[in-house]
């Protein structure tokens, strides 16, 4: 871990720095690069998927309203958003 995300990390324990959680997609990440980024290529080899497992780090600045998207994202992934 980089110094700097252990020391907010360690000081979410007591209510002074951030606790994200993690966004994580079931199957691999399409990207899609802006149009005319790459020259097209009629491969299969040629995917645009990602080289690596997404991931994404979310913290809403406060607990509060990092709480709100935590349920929020919850409500969604009940309905099959």
């Amino acid at each position: 871990k980089k110094e700097y995300y252990a020391e907010a990390l360690s000081k979410a324990l007591d209510g002074r720095g951030c606790a994200p959680f993690y966004l994580v997609p079931d199957k691999r990440y399409v990207y899609l690069p802006p149009k005319n980024f790459r020259d097209k290529k009629a491969s299969d080899v040629h995917k645009k998927s990602s080289p690596f497992v997404s991931m994404w780090y979310v913290w809403g600045g406060t607990p509060e309203r990092n709480e709100a998207l935590i349920r929020t994202f919850r409500k969604m992934e009940k309905k099959g958003d």
